[in-house]
């Protein structure tokens, strides 16, 4: 049933659907389906297994209010390690430590961002550990040691258990290896880190090779039979310029895994501004160089872009041509990288670099606000209209609210005045860190440039 369908029934027909809903019996999720395969269930399993636990505590729990608790817990670690993460990262990169903040800002107001970690999935705990394992990564190339390879291994070796596109990040390991070799001639320090991968992730990727024969397991290459010949095969066929545009877009708007419209103006306006700072940090660089940690991030960011190509090109031949665009959750892992990257250098010792990283901040505020009070909770109330009128929404929200809290009474998983505290606090909260973000952006020393 679509949204559509769903905004279209009256009151006992929602109200009924939503009783059955919280009525669904707790011992059908131990049954198993002889239909369709189930997809989640060839996914690593780290993830999983970590909301086991408390999945199994609130068992007893209507699914809707289980749901929303497993959406919450799962959001709020994944927020907490990838601010730890995020912030590692951008001090090895050596981030001033105001611009540190402007990059977790933007990360934090990033739609897509949520879109991704919160629902009930592996990505919750994928998208962190991508900047956790980089961050780690940066650490043993400063420092090769044993003891920072056995934590280098194990944070790869979390990641691959956690979802099959850190195999993307290979590339990345073996250079670190190479580099560290040709620096020190040690061989502990590799050794420990591939001991640390074979021990935890090892048994995982055996069992894959011995069930379905290919190293993920994935639908696309177990049902489908697609390998790596296959995708090189097709590269040709596969439509990229439309593609890389849509991945661009939806990297950092989907409505809530919706897909539907926000104002291609302001995307294209956040893109452009990206593309500004990509040129303004090129132009710090050069006299200079990029320092070791750069040209790492930059081989991890290439690594896992052709293996999201990969990806795209195989998913494109099993859906026969349907699937046009690798599904835009799997670019966050490298949302907060990038963003470091394009903001690492001098950025605050100049008006132009000061003038952008406040527009950035300013519009990705925008865009986090507009995205619950104009978009999404209009959309989930039965606004009905994709193309949002200033004027229209305002008559909505002074004339047809009651009917949109009646709706959202069966449609959210609790109380809908959860909904409105919450997309409060967050347009809030958001405006507030924006102008703190501007003063300390603007009390920094400059050269005037």
């Amino acid at each position: 049933m679509t949204l559509d369908d769903y905004f279209a029934l009256d009151h006992a027909q929602r109200q009924r659907l939503r009783l059955e809903l919280e009525n669904i019996d707790p011992a059908l999720r131990s049954s198993y389906s002889n239909g369709v395969p189930n997809y989640e269930a060839h996914q690593a399993p780290l993830a999983y297994g970590l909301l086991a636990l408390p999945d199994r505590i609130w068992s007893s729990t209507p699914f809707p209010g289980r749901i929303w608790r497993l959406r919450v817990l799962a959001a709020i670690v994944s927020s907490c390690l990838m601010f730890w993460g995020t912030w590692r990262l951008g001090r090895m990169l050596e981030v001033a430590r105001p611009v540190r903040a402007v990059a977790l800002f933007l990360v934090f107001s990033t739609q897509m961002y949520y879109a991704t970690i919160a629902h009930i999935a592996n990505d919750w705990l994928a998208v962190p550990l991508a900047t956790i394992f980089l961050s780690q990564a940066l650490a043993f190339q400063q420092n090769p040691t044993r003891s920072s390879g056995l934590v280098l291994g194990a944070a790869y070796a979390a990641g691959l258990l956690t979802k099959a596109y850190f195999l993307a990040f290979a590339p990345l390991i073996i250079w670190l290896f190479l580099r560290s070799w040709r620096e020190s001639r040690k061989a502990a320090p590799i050794l420990a880190s591939i001991v640390s991968v074979l021990l935890i992730a090892g048994p995982w990727y055996l069992r894959n090779l011995t069930l379905y024969g290919n190293l993920t397991g994935m639908q696309e290459a177990t049902i489908g039979g697609l390998g790596p010949l296959d995708v090189i095969r097709s590269l040709h066929l596969y439509p990229w310029l439309p593609a890389l545009k849509q991945l661009a877009h939806a990297s950092l708007w989907t409505g809530n895994n919706s897909f539907t419209t926000f104002s291609a103006d302001t995307v294209n306006f956040q893109l452009l501004l990206l593309l500004g700072a990509a040129v303004l940090s090129t132009i710090d660089t050069r006299g200079r160089g990029f320092s070791a940690n750069r040209v790492a991030i930059l081989v991890a960011g290439l690594s896992f872009a052709v293996g999201l190509a990969y990806a795209a090109v195989q998913s494109y031949l099993y859906t026969e041509g349907f699937a046009t665009s690798v599904s835009p959750w799997y670019a966050q892992p490298l949302l907060a990288p990038i963003l470091l990257l394009l903001l690492s250098g001098r950025w605050t010792s100049t008006r132009v670099g000061r003038l952008l990283l406040s527009v950035m901040v300013l519009v990705w505020v925008y865009v986090s606000s507009a995205t619950y009070v104009v978009k999404l909770l209009p959309w989930y109330g039965g606004y009905g209209d994709s193309q949002v009128r200033a004027v229209e929404l305002l008559r909505w929200y002074l004339q047809d609210f009651d009917r949109a809290w009646d709706i959202l009474a069966t449609l959210c998983p609790v109380d809908p005045l959860w909904l409105i505290v919450l997309c409060g606090g967050v347009c809030i909260i958001g405006w507030l860190v924006c102008f703190l973000l501007i003063m300390e952006i603007r009390r920094q020393p400059h050269n005037g440039a």
